[in-house]
């Protein structure tokens, strides 16, 4: 928690009583009056110190608003009393008042002898007690029912087995800060809650860019920054919406320790996603000094436990860093002329213009105001700069891409017509070509049928032939034979004396041979048929 010291106490507010540790109030400002004056404290845990007539005289002197670490006597015993004497003027009597408290232990307030109010367990077992840090806009009513001297005590006690963090803004630890204010005065109210309103947004925002990069990754998975960048969104919404149960939800300093701790660790890996994201968006080999950064958030999350002050200051350092080195890739790739460049450059422009705005505020440089505002927007915008730019980019990228895959489809649709008339062309001359090679193939097949029945005939016919050969030669030797024998039997007719025997014998072969002359005829007769 961040302390209230607002140091409003004018000389015209109130002044100091005859008494030198008793002051007085006449009137409240606007934002309260911070009790930091007038404190007593004693070490020990007595019932009787709550009472307003205990005389504390002996006790010592004590700021308990200052840095819990600058009180060491409060360390050395588990439960310490602190007492504030005031004198409160008639005019408070009707008003309604209310108390800030702002703590780092656990207390017991008590007003004049009455318990008010308790944050916290204490117990004079160390183990056992429990811190409080009441969230802002808390207040407890002080209730004064008499004029004249009131007396304010706490009873208070120190967790002291829990790691206490300063902030970052350098602000101290406060032990325990009282404001007093009236109920009608709400702007302080408004301020309290301005915080835990900003944080809110940003986890609101941070949850919607995550959504978009998540969604933008599912459909693209060959961009690998959406990836990066929705692990960024995701991690820093976690961190902060932590952050905002510590301000607004969380009472317990424990809880709020475990809680930081886990802010920071969360804080610190989303950053180093971040980084990545911007690399990736540039297609950019992962430089030295991103190493460099990579190594130092390590360091500064194995110091966490180790010196947690040290750990979170390193942390702290690195969430600037980083963003710094982005805006550095950022003007590199400007300068190479990237497409994009400029949108991202105009987000680390923001960037580096809110942030010191942020710084300036923070420090205290620029004149009075509503700081508590415009330090909260400055943070917001300087924190939302950049990855709303890189989120523009790669939604631009994404419309750029589908832009060039439905140029592309186009392309292919023409060129998948123009193949298909090609085709529809070729098919037409190939059913063509295939229809004059089957008239061809049939006219040959035809022809080879013709063919093959003519050979078939001409090996019939030369069979037959051969069949009919072999009779007909029968036939023609025979009948040259029975010429000869013709002839003998004229020449042997004419001759003066005629040798019957011989005729017989010669009419007898040529005979024979005109029956073997019939034979052979009728045999080849028959093959013809």
């Amino acid at each position: 928690m961040k302390p209230l010291c607002f140091v409003l106490l004018m000389f015209s507010s109130y002044c100091f009583a005859q008494k030198p540790d008793i002051f007085r109030i006449d009137s409240i400002p606007q934002k309260g009056i911070l009790l930091d004056k007038g404190w007593k404290w004693h070490a020990g845990d007595n019932p009787d110190y709550a009472k307003a007539d205990f005389d504390d005289s002996a006790w010592e002197s004590i700021d308990p608003t200052k840095d819990i670490m600058s009180l060491p006597q409060i360390w050395k015993t588990e439960v310490v009393w602190f007492r504030l004497r005031f004198n409160a003027d008639s005019s408070l009597i009707n008003k309604s008042l209310v108390m800030q408290v702002n703590q780092t232990g656990a207390s017991e307030i008590f007003l004049n002898g009455q318990l008010i109010e308790k944050f916290g367990k204490i117990n004079t077992k160390t183990h056992q007690i429990q811190a409080a840090t009441p969230i802002n806009g808390s207040f407890i009513g002080l209730p004064i029912r008499k004029i004249g001297e009131q007396v304010l005590t706490v009873r208070f006690a120190i967790q002291k087995n829990i790691s206490f963090i300063r902030p970052a803004t350098g602000q101290p630890i406060a032990a325990l800060a009282l404001q007093v204010m009236e109920t009608s005065a709400t702007s302080l109210v408004i301020e309290n809650n301005i915080e835990q309103y900003f944080i809110f947004l940003r986890v609101g925002l941070f949850l919607i860019l995550s959504i978009l990069h998540f969604a933008l990754f599912w459909f693209n998975k060959s961009q690998k920054a959406n990836l990066y960048f929705f692990q960024y969104a995701l991690l820093f919404a976690i961190s902060t919406f932590l952050a905002g149960l510590i301000v607004t939800q969380v009472h317990f300093a424990s809880t709020k320790i475990i809680f930081g701790f886990t802010f920071i660790i969360l804080s610190n890996v989303g950053i180093i996603f971040f980084l990545t994201a911007v690399y990736s968006v540039f297609n950019r080999q992962r430089s030295f000094i991103y190493w460099i950064l990579f190594v130092y958030s390590l360091v500064s999350f194995i110091l966490l436990f180790v010196n947690s002050q040290n750990g979170y200051n390193l942390g702290n350092i690195a969430q600037i860093l980083i963003p710094l080195e982005s805006v550095r890739v950022t003007f590199i790739a400007k300068r190479e002329k990237r497409r994009g460049a400029n949108i991202i450059l105009a987000g680390a422009v923001s960037f580096l213009v809110f942030i010191t705005l942020w710084i300036l505020l923070l420090s205290g440089y620029l004149p009075a105001g509503p700081k508590l505002i415009y330090r909260h927007l400055a943070y917001s915008i300087s924190a939302l700069s950049i990855p709303i730019a890189i989120s523009i980019y790669l939604a631009l990228e994404s419309a750029f891409t589908s832009k060039s895959l439905k140029l592309k489809l186009v392309e292919v649709e023409a060129l998948s017509a123009e193949k298909q008339q090609i085709l529809a062309t070729q098919n037409e001359t190939l059913e063509r070509q295939v229809a004059e090679r089957t008239a061809e193939l049939q006219a040959s097949q035809n022809q080879l049928i013709q063919s093959e029945k003519l050979a078939s005939l001409g090996e019939l016919t030369a069979g037959k032939a051969h069949e009919i050969q072999n009779p007909l030669n029968f036939v023609n030797n025979f009948a040259e034979l029975s010429v000869d024998l013709a002839k003998e039997l004229k020449e042997e007719a004419e001759k003066p004396e005629i040798d019957k025997e011989l005729i017989l014998d010669l009419a007898t072969d040529l005979s024979q041979n005109q029956e073997k002359i019939h034979h052979h005829g009728i045999r080849a007769s028959n093959i013809v048929k």
